[in-house]
């Protein structure tokens, strides 16, 4: 490398920096975008052309419907173990109203810590739902 060359150029790997920086902050903002924007490229400069751009937005659309799904698994398996948590309640508030009380007057509940001192009855429990 010359280095003349570059002293008399600096201002260009500046700029090559600096476009690599924005392109950083462009991909932590818009991975979508950022990488769509990397297969059109890739697959413009492909010696196949299309096959390597279809390949490409095939491989987008497959990402994409994978973390769909995988979102939707998990929202739903949280929500079925939230409903059988609130069964797993109910009942047992049903059969032992006077145990669940001690066991919320034993375990305040963590939402209200600043108000430590006020013993929790079953009814201002579930008045503060």
């Amino acid at each position: 490398m010359d280095i003349d060359a570059l002293a008399r150029n600096w201002w260009a790997l500046a700029r090559r920096g600096l476009v690599a920086i924005g392109f950083g902050i462009l991909t932590l903002l818009l991975p979508g975008v950022t990488l769509a924007v990397l297969i059109l490229l890739f697959g413009g400069y492909a010696p196949v052309g299309a096959g390597m751009l279809l390949a490409g937005l095939t491989g987008m659309l497959a990402g994409a419907c994978s973390m769909a799904l995988g979102e939707w698994v998990s929202v739903t398996r949280s929500r079925k173990l939230e409903e059988r948590e609130i069964r797993i309640e109910s009942r047992e508030l049903g059969e032992d109203l006077e145990g669940e009380e001690l066991k919320l007057i034993d375990h305040p509940d963590p939402r209200h810590a600043a108000r430590a001192d006020e013993k929790w009855d079953l009814e201002s429990f579930l008045r503060a739902l």
